[in-house]
């Protein structure tokens, strides 16, 4: 069965998403962009969370075009992946760029993600095809498709059900695991259910109004874990 990423931005929201049932939480900062690099602060606050509980973290480092260096405060042990985004990086040599990251990171416990945009016209980097090939090359563990424009664009806007279905399979083909997000609705998680990705990714559907950077509302995370049980059985 898929499993249900909430993304939350502070000690606060994880507490909440945790409280109604999340296993799985991932820290950025929505002000900053769709994989706005998350807090220090607050991501060592949520790592000490319900320590009695098996639930897995995560964490977003922003965009590989702007990052300079990885922080050392972070609370690497606790992290299982850490997911960098490809905006800006069409025409560059991106690749080199990947394999540099990732050995910064072998030392630090977290597993690197890339982060693929469904619009990479808008954002403009490699489409999803050429970076899951990558993620395939360097036998990475998961791959996120999602979109960079945070502008009521989902991802089944930009990538019909064949595309979303190839790329999965591709994945599965080779043991890596899927993360699909991108304004996600429970609508669409329901149409997309059956493909069989390994995790739903979402923020906006937890917050009022759906705006990401808005109020939470951890109530909505229950209906979403409710949903995909209740679906995959």
């Amino acid at each position: 069965m898929p499993r249900v990423i909430v993304s939350v931005k502070d000690r606060i929201e994880a507490a909440e998403a945790l409280q109604v049932g999340a296993t799985w939480l991932d820290v950025k900062d929505p002000s900053s962009g769709s994989l706005g690099m998350a807090s220090a602060k607050e991501l060592s606050a949520i790592a000490k969370l319900n320590s009695d509980r098996d639930w897995k973290l995560s964490a977003a480092l922003g965009e590989l075009a702007d990052l300079n260096e990885i922080p050392e405060d972070w609370p690497w042990e606790r992290i299982e992946f850490v997911k960098v985004g490809m905006s800006g990086l069409a025409n560059g040599d991106w690749g080199l760029k990947m394999d540099r990251l990732g050995h910064a990171l072998q030392n630090k416990y977290s597993s690197l993600v890339i982060g693929v945009y469904a619009d990479h016209v808008a954002a403009n980097s490699p489409p999803w095809k050429a970076c899951l090939e990558y993620a395939i090359g360097r036998q990475m563990p998961a791959i996120l498709i999602d979109t960079f424009s945070k502008n009521g664009v989902r991802l089944m806007d930009l990538l019909d059900v064949e595309q979303i279905k190839l790329a999965i399979r591709m994945a599965r083909e080779h043991s890596i695991d899927i993360a699909l997000a991108g304004s996600l609705d429970l609508p669409s998680v329901e149409r997309l259910l059956d493909l069989g990705p390994s995790f739903f990714a979402a923020r906006g559907a937890f917050c009022r109004e759906g705006d990401r950077s808005g109020e939470f509302d951890a109530s909505r995370i229950r209906n979403w874990l409710s949903v995909v049980q209740n679906c995959a059985n």
